[in-house]
């Protein structure tokens, strides 16, 4: 239905994730990241934007199947951080943005996002997971531009905040193209050592600690 409740929202957000996930046609999962991001306007000259956590679930989704439509939502997501004086809001849109220009290409402007993301987690305050996020997303940019120096940097900031399979995968990837395959290969070590197959979570959030910088 439009306008679902928010928990309809949620369940379809996730089941449309899910099935993404497990390899289910785009024919079936995007429909449902659609229908969980459709919002009404609350007053006239309203441009809607969705509810921050279902909708950004459903705008990666989506971002698979059309990019400028992920887009457009974050769009209205960043609009109404700003009428809202969300400043945790904007940077949240604002770093999901900047992932989904990497994919377009738009490289300079996706640097720029996820510098003013970086620096909105940084002046909030959040917790060290959406920190290194935020600056991965940064350094995704840095490195598709070929600036790899910059790039190593930030990767390591990342693995700083939050060594987990994610950051080490990144930072072996940057170290590659470097022409450091042992660094490369350390950090590759690494991600498996931090990534349990018993724990399939633990790709994406891991408590693990390097013994050595890699």
């Amino acid at each position: 239905p439009d306008d679902a409740a928010l928990s309809d929202k949620w369940l379809l957000a996730l089941l449309a994730s899910l099935d993404a996930r497990a390899n289910a046609p785009a024919a079936r999962a995007v429909p449902l990241a659609r229908r969980a991001l459709v919002e009404k306007p609350r007053f006239p000259g309203e441009v809607p934007s969705p509810s921050y956590g279902p909708g950004m679930i459903a705008c990666s989704v989506l971002a698979m199947a059309d990019l400028d439509e992920a887009l457009s939502h974050y769009d209205a997501a960043i609009a109404n951080a700003h009428r809202n004086g969300s400043m945790l809001d904007l940077a949240l849109a604002k770093m999901h943005r900047a992932q989904t220009l990497v994919h377009r290409g738009d490289l300079a402007e996706a640097e720029a996002e996820g510098r003013e993301a970086s620096d909105l987690c940084e002046e909030w305050g959040t917790s060290a997971r959406l920190s290194a996020w935020t600056g991965a997303f940064l350094a995704d940019a840095l490195m598709e531009q070929g600036r790899l120096d910059e790039a190593a940097t930030a990767y390591q900031r990342m693995i700083d905040l939050k060594p987990f399979y994610q950051s080490y995968t990144r930072a072996a990837h940057v170290r590659w193209m470097k022409g450091d395959l042992e660094g490369a290969l350390r950090a590759m070590r690494l991600a498996t050592a931090s990534a349990s197959p018993r724990d399939p979570e633990s790709s994406g959030r891991s408590d693990h600690r390097p013994e050595t910088d890699p």
